[in-house]
């Protein structure tokens, strides 16, 4: 019992510690920069030595009758932030709707079928949903996760075959870390908690709470994304029994929306005694709407190139669909 603790300690902890660390970075390179008062030159972009010798004032340009009037055109600087319209698609844009650690509130739907299983000849098909609020404590960006899934138990004998299982509860707290080229690396960790709202012991352990940590490396680069999300629980009470998955994350981006998508979900599972580790190949599109809303659909073919255990799947193919609310929804979500 006290293994599943510790690293949920040592999952929030990491999380904190590497944004306060981060913030503290940012804060020193930014007194620094406030204590070297340089001009940049506009001709060059390097520093140039501020001159103290007057010069001559420069003659005004002539001031246009709405100037004159007292009248003039309003500027988008000064105007409130707003959510951007529908517009063609960028990598930027397609990075942040793939993204698990995008600061928006998002409503995500998997389905997996699987037509082959190891083992067995029955076929499995299970839907997964995940939520994402964003919102910050102490300045530091969270993204917490609810995920409640429905499965399919394909060597179930008694009771019911496909069910409710275990909703699973995580948080990261995220720290952001600039690379060359504009490109951004996220590092984010916290703890987890496995509610056990499964409505048979087909889908999860019988009324066992499962703790543990989880964590996500991100790389936002000028083509694409790159990185892992990972998540461990272990039970807390009850029949012991622990469950790992590690999510390797690759997109990349093409025109018009459309990316290359590989995240197929590695899983080891003790209660269920089966281990998959698959590959997977698939396509997306997302869609920029009104008002700030943003569409992805995509599917995906996951092979197994590892299965251990009766039920594991051979193949997986994997749709999905996604939808991103306004950033002016959550933006004042901050304690």
């Amino acid at each position: 019992m006290k293994v599943p603790f510790v690293i949920a300690l040592v999952g929030s902890t990491l999380g904190f510690a590497l944004s306060a660390f981060a913030d503290e970075v940012r804060g020193a390179a930014s007194s620094t920069q406030d204590a070297i008062p340089v001009v940049s030159d506009g001709t060059t972009g390097h520093s140039a030595i501020k001159d103290h010798h007057p010069k001559r004032p420069k003659k005004q340009p002539s001031k246009t009758p709405e100037e004159a009037s007292g009248k003039s055109t309003p500027s988008s600087v000064f105007e409130d932030k707003k959510d951007p319209p529908a517009s063609s698609d960028t990598n930027g844009s397609s990075n942040a709707a793939n993204s698990p650690t995008e600061p928006r509130l998002t409503f995500q739907y998997w389905n997996y079928y699987a037509p082959y299983l190891n083992g067995n000849s029955n076929w499995a098909e299970n839907g997964i949903g995940r939520i994402l609020i964003p919102f910050q404590v102490d300045g530091i960006q969270q993204i917490f996760h609810i995920i409640p899934p429905v499965v399919t138990d394909p060597n179930s004998i008694r009771g019911p075959r496909t069910g409710l299982g275990d909703i699973q509860l995580y948080n990261f707290s995220l720290t952001k870390f600039a690379l060359p080229e504009s490109q951004v690396l996220t590092v984010g960790a916290g703890p987890l908690l496995a509610v056990p709202t499964a409505n048979s012991p087909n889908f999860g352990p019988d009324n066992s709470v499962q703790g543990g940590a989880g964590g996500v490396i991100e790389a936002r680069l000028n083509w694409g994304i790159l990185g892992v999300l990972a998540t461990y629980q272990h039970t807390l009470s009850g029949a012991g029994s622990q469950a790992l998955s590690v999510q390797p994350i690759l997109y990349y981006n093409f025109q018009q929306g459309w990316y290359f998508r590989s995240d197929a979900i590695m899983q080891f599972n003790t209660y269920s005694h089966t281990n998959v580790v698959p590959v997977g190949f698939g396509i997306g599109k997302v869609v920029q709407l009104e008002g700030g809303y943003v569409l992805n659909a995509y599917v995906e073919a996951q092979p197994s190139v590892f299965r251990s255990g009766r039920g594991a799947p051979d193949l997986q193919i994997e749709t999905g669909i996604q939808i991103q609310f306004p950033t002016s929804l959550t933006s004042g979500w901050k304690f």
